[in-house]
């Protein structure tokens, strides 16, 4: 099973943590979009560039504050600047604060502009259009139910399936809508067989209890974390979710105020899921 890295933290941290991650081994490093910041797709460029050979991407940018055409040419780029190392990811949720999100909606009314989700999505995979021989855009959408389940299969996406926000719910019911979906789709899109990421929050240290105080220490009530605990813990905990969910990748959240404590947490977990 693949082991990914999905980083919620201030950005300063998150670039300094790139290079540790791909020596670790992990997979992938995707990052999220928290207003106010730059946009997600400037920080996949930077990512990119200070590192080598693992994957970059989103998850996800937050869609609907996003021109469809513009970020499918924003991926389209970085896809052909660096090939095979690029994730698109995309989500529908929402910023939050409502100051921002006025500025962002940008004079648009809210409730119908919502409300064309799908449309919109189908307008950005249809920018995407055919994948350039060669690029290996990995295109994705992420959630934590059954509407982004039926949007991911129906456009041949590969599909993230969230565990660490504070309304997600623990069902493999979803991942498997996924998968039933997507066989009926026909895979459309040409991303070839349904693929899935669960991603889950949490912290490793090296013993229960150091693992337990440092998750003590997140206030965040937007985030939940559901794997705390040694590395052994951690690694029989993951083991139990990816078999459940029959997942093919676990992206890792480690939600922790100190640098160096959530690399110590990544590279325990690296260790215990024997990746490097």
């Amino acid at each position: 099973m693949k082991l990914s890295a999905l980083d919620i933290a201030p950005l300063q941290s998150t670039f300094q943590l790139a290079g540790e991650l791909e020596a670790a081994g992990f997979h992938r490093l995707w990052v999220g979009e928290h207003q106010p910041q730059p946009q997600p797709q400037l920080l996949v460029a930077l990512i990119a560039g200070m590192t080598e050979s693992i994957r970059v991407g989103t998850a996800g940018v937050l869609f609907h504050y996003h021109p469809p055409s513009r970020l499918a040419f924003d991926f389209r780029f970085l896809a052909g600047c660096y090939p095979g190392r690029i994730d698109a990811g995309i989500c529908g949720g929402l910023i939050g604060d409502p100051l921002l999100e006025l500025d962002q909606l940008d004079g648009r009314e809210r409730a119908g502009h919502m409300a064309r989700y799908d449309e919109r999505v189908s307008a950005f995979m249809h920018a995407l259009g055919e994948r350039v021989e060669g690029e290996e855009l990995e295109v994705w959408l992420h959630g934590s139910g059954p509407r982004s389940a039926r949007l991911a299969a129906r456009h041949g996406a590969r599909f993230g399936y969230s565990l660490f926000h504070a309304t997600s719910v623990d069902d493999p019911a979803a991942i498997q809508l996924y998968r039933d979906e997507f066989v009926q789709a026909g895979a459309g899109a040409g991303a070839g067989e349904p693929y899935t990421a669960l991603a889950v929050a949490g912290v490793c240290a090296e013993s229960d209890d150091e693992a337990r105080r440092i998750a003590a220490q997140q206030r965040n009530s937007f985030f939940q974390q559901k794997v705390v605990g040694s590395p052994a813990v951690c690694r029989q905990a993951l083991d139990e979710l990816a078999s459940r969910y029959r997942a093919d990748e676990i992206a890792f959240a480690t939600l922790c105020g100190d640098h160096q404590q959530r690399l110590a947490s990544y590279r325990l977990l690296a260790g215990a899921m024997e990746i490097a």
